[in-house]
């Protein structure tokens, strides 16, 4: 089913205007997640890996905004594009020339994935049951396109997202594919000193005095993990995309067995196996956005008992460890707000706070029960200053935990730590001057 579009157009403004919106609806009434359509979408088939043929299949999915207008591209320090590239083949530019050696970093540039400008809103129709509205433009007043929003206070109309885990290329954090570097946080590297200090040094050339490169932010990740539970009509994105590189990861060996970047640049935009060990999962042209390591997200900061979500960070917390603060936030949640939480222990998550920022934990259970939400938390009783992580915990023999909705926290003050063992993606916002042209 090709997307529908609508003229809607507002009077002497922008509210109103937009050619696309989709929706579907979070209903967390039961133990099982339900995730149903709604609107101009209702009657759309989901995407979903075939993991018997290898090919993925875009559902009604393949022609809407989101879809034809994310893109992997080779971007310049200041924020450009220098080239375009294959969807099918990270290794050649659109036009077919050979982009290898550069893809592979051979110039100090990186690997992203643009994507559109995208607004959305989330609706609370009534207790555990939430609407997410995904459009091309703001329907209403109450639609923002946070992940297009600089530091600078400058609507953008392109943000950007690292292909790969990021990489120390030559002291140097970078997203490209190759595999003879280990992925920051599987071996033991002091040159950033720590997450604050990687954070800050973010950069393909090492001046980032500006800060339009930092880690992933929680608007970043929010509106991706909306548009995967969108397009799959299925919170549990293994079972629709793949498990990802869940199992067999090792804090104390070298590698951490975890999958080089680049293993998948021949892969197209999705591609997933069934596997658990040795395998990663690609999305939006995205490798391994769960699985393989810990990831951290910048705008989502522990404080103590108390977590801050700031959805657009402006020039007040730009040179902050964590984007977010006691004095500078959005969203506030406390620890002790979430019913049936013990310390120390990896536990399920049943429900969620579901809302822009994307989702907190609710309540949770000691179980290994395989409903809910299929994904873990853990809360050590340390009360450090942290940024929250996802993507992959094994502590005790459990493998549950691993999707995208990340909820897997890991209290650990990592703030003077040079050998951590967690990674992070990229997130570029340029100036309006370089990307609004």
């Amino acid at each position: 089913m090709a997307p529908v579009f609508i003229k809607r157009y507002g009077k002497n403004s922008d509210v109103g205007k937009y050619t696309e919106l989709y929706e579907f609806i979070i209903d967390q009434t039961n133990d099982d997640v339900v995730i149903s359509y709604d609107g101009e979408n209702k009657n759309y088939s989901p995407a979903y890996m075939n993991f018997s043929t290898g090919v993925f299949n875009y559902g009604d999915w393949g022609n809407v905004f989101f879809m034809k207008n994310t893109r992997p591209c080779i971007v310049l320090n200041e924020g450009g594009v220098y080239k375009y590239l294959d969807k099918n083949n990270f290794y050649n530019d659109i036009y077919g020339n050979d982009c290898e050696s550069i893809v592979k970093g051979s110039e100090g540039h990186s690997t992203m994935i643009e994507f559109p400008k995208i607004y959305w809103k989330v609706e609370h129709i009534q207790d555990n049951v939430d609407k997410v509205l995904i459009s091309d433009g703001k329907a209403d007043e109450d639609f923002e396109c946070y992940a297009n929003k600089n530091v600078y206070g400058e609507e953008i109309n392109k943000f950007y997202v690292s292909a790969f885990e990021s990489i120390n290329l030559n002291s140097r954090i970078v997203s490209c594919a190759d595999s003879s570097y280990y992925l920051i946080g599987t071996k033991s590297d002091s040159t950033f000193g720590g997450l604050e200090k990687a954070d800050k040094g973010l950069s393909t050339k090492g001046d980032n005095s500006d800060r339009i490169w930092t880690m992933l932010k929680c608007c970043d990740k929010a509106i991706i993990d909306f548009l995967i539970i969108l397009i799959s009509k299925s919170i549990d994105c293994q079972a629709s995309f793949g498990n990802g590189n869940v199992s067999g990861f090792s804090s104390t060996a070298t590698g951490k067995g975890a999958v080089r970047a680049g293993t998948m640049v021949n892969d197209g935009m999705f591609m997933g196996y069934n596997d658990i060990r040795g395998k990663g999962v690609k999305v939006f042209g995205i490798e391994n956005y769960w699985g393989n390591i810990e990831k951290c997200v910048r705008c989502f900061a522990f404080d103590r008992k108390n977590i801050y979500i700031k959805m657009i960070e402006g020039e007040s917390t730009k040179d902050s460890y964590m984007g977010a603060g006691e004095t500078d936030y959005d969203y506030k949640f406390n620890e002790n707000d979430i019913e049936g939480l013990l310390y120390n222990k990896i536990m399920m998550i049943k429900k969620m706070h579901v809302g822009v920022f994307g989702f907190f934990p609710k309540e949770v259970a000691n179980t290994s029960n395989n409903l809910y939400f299929k994904d873990s938390i853990y809360f050590t009783n340390a009360n450090p200053t942290e940024y929250n992580r996802y993507g992959i915990k094994t502590t005790g023999g459990y493998n549950y935990g691993t999707n995208m909705n990340g909820i897997n926290y890991f209290r650990n003050s990592l703030k003077e730590n040079t050998t951590f063992n967690y990674n992070f993606f990229m997130s570029l916002k340029p100036r309006a001057s370089v990307v609004n042209v």
